[in-house]
């Protein structure tokens, strides 16, 4: 119908340009060209490049089978990149991006267009200071939006340009610091996604630790989690497996992931307090808060990701001094999560969001807390 009605207008105007783009959505590239494969216009596909997780890693091969599907028509498609994980704190890391675009297949890509399903990146209403509240999404999040833009027309951008965008917007600032600062507060996201994977939009929000309709992941959900990749990186319940059998692990393991985490948050902590200014202009202190706050959920996760690590060992050995370590680890993380949750507050409103329902770290917190009971009493798998 819809080819049909642009062949009609192109009869009536034979100089009118019409583009059809095709989004791939349960079906493939036959099916698709059985109908279209004469449409004398330009035509294009459209796939979801990182299904739901714009934020995991820059190297996802999604998209390679449709790729092998558009050679023998000659096609190109256009990626559709979802970011259904970060919406309220402010992310940026420019080498994550460049390895990102840079990771497409050139010869087979029209272009990119970035966004969420159910989020609409129009004005933002949680903000609770007066002068930032309603400010538009993408003047909010401009480091972010201006990365994705700049970069996907000149990939070679480095360093020094990004230090210098930021110094021109907060002059005040050691504009280098921020950079680097900013940056590793934005690997904690992506390394989280990577190692607790979940497709699609509903079923995880990274920022509060819930997903399905506010059913949140427990530390038992962590023991047991797919991750990106079963041969890069494996999971707690696999990993104690492995270890108690003395098989050789090659895969990154779930304590190596911790320490990450834990690393890029003692090095965002550092920066952030260097970089704090009570004399600062409002929106560099929020942006001080989002890292922070992003340090801190590095943190939880850390402690969670040992934690669940301690009772795949308890599962397979018995031994009750795992169980014990687990949840003096999931205390922790109870603080972490704390700290994380008064940072955020401090800021922001809790909000209704379209897939996972109420982002509220106050309400979440006494999830948190349930985990350390869940440990206490838990019994094996």
């Amino acid at each position: 119908a819809y080819g049909q009605g642009m062949v009609d207008a192109q009869a009536a105007d034979p100089d009118r340009r019409l583009d059809f783009i095709h989004r791939v959505w349960n079906t493939d590239m036959d099916k698709i060209m059985n109908y279209w494969d004469d449409y004398p216009g330009s035509f294009e596909a459209s796939f979801k490049y990182a299904k739901a997780r714009l934020y995991s890693s820059p190297y996802l091969n999604f998209a390679d089978g449709h790729i092998e599907a558009m050679k023998k028509y000659g096609l190109k498609s256009w990626w559709n990149l979802r970011n259904d994980d970060i919406f309220v704190h402010r992310w940026g890391d420019p080498d994550y991006v460049r390895a990102f675009i840079g990771h497409f297949q050139k010869e087979h890509t029209a272009g990119y267009y970035m966004g969420s399903d159910g989020y609409v990146w129009g004005k933002e209403f949680v903000t609770r200071h007066a002068g930032l509240s309603g400010q538009l999404e993408i003047k909010k999040h401009w480091y972010n939006f201006m990365m994705w833009g700049r970069l996907g027309y000149d990939n070679r951008l480095g360093k020094t340009f990004f230090v210098k965008k930021i110094q021109s917007h907060f002059p005040e600032t050691d504009a280098e610091l921020l950079y680097s600062t900013w940056s590793t507060a934005s690997k904690v996201i992506p390394q989280v996604n990577v190692f607790h994977w979940r497709d699609w939009d509903y079923m995880w929000s990274v920022e509060g630790c819930i997903g399905e309709r506010l059913h949140f992941h427990d530390v038992v959900q962590f023991m047991n989690n797919l991750t990106i990749s079963r041969d890069s990186i494996i999971n707690p319940a696999d990993f104690a497996k492995a270890s108690s059998s003395g098989a050789k692990i090659l895969q990154t393991t779930p304590l190596q992931v911790a320490d990450n985490l834990d690393s890029y948050a003692r090095t965002t902590l550092e920066g952030a307090e260097k970089l704090w200014s009570e004399d600062a202009d409002i929106e560099l202190k929020h942006l001080l808060d989002d890292v922070r706050a992003m340090a801190h959920l590095g943190k939880y996760y850390a402690h969670k990701i040992r934690a669940a690590t301690q009772l795949a060992f308890f599962a397979e050995n018995n031994q009750k001094s795992h169980r014990e370590t687990a949840v003096s680890l999931l205390e922790e993380a109870v603080k972490s999560w704390d700290r994380y949750r008064i940072i955020s507050e401090k800021n922001y409103r809790p909000q209704r969001l379209a897939r996972t329902k109420t982002l509220d770290w106050t309400e979440i917190l006494e999830y948190v807390k349930e985990d350390v009971i869940l440990a206490k009493n838990f019994k094996g798998l």
